[in-house]
């Protein structure tokens, strides 16, 4: 599984990061779940906006949603694409059988 993340949007105020809105995507093989937030900062670790790169902005985010040594973020998109791997027969639909001939 590999996972992506970008950040698409970042707020700032007198040059202090506020807010980023970020998507994370995770991929396997042919299938790819994706998770889209914001996360606020009350600082922005003391580099200024402009050498700010996007890898150190992705960093503090996942730090910041880290949880017992597991990013919590990665985490449900990792239960997402293992749902996607078990379908549920709908109960309102009737069985489709296929007959081998």
């Amino acid at each position: 599984m590999i996972t992506k993340w970008n950040i698409t949007e970042m707020n700032a105020i007198e040059g202090v990061v506020k807010s980023v809105k970020y998507l994370v995507t995770l991929s396997d093989n042919d299938q790819k779940v994706e998770s889209e937030g914001y996360w606020y900062f009350d600082q922005n670790g003391g580099n200024p906006l402009e050498s700010l790169t996007e890898d150190q902005v992705i960093e503090w985010v996942r730090q910041a949603t880290m949880k017992e040594g597991q990013n919590m973020v990665e985490q449900r998109l990792i239960e997402q694409m293992n749902a996607l791997a078990k379908p549920v027969n709908l109960p309102w639909k009737p069985a489709v059988f296929k007959l081998d001939l």
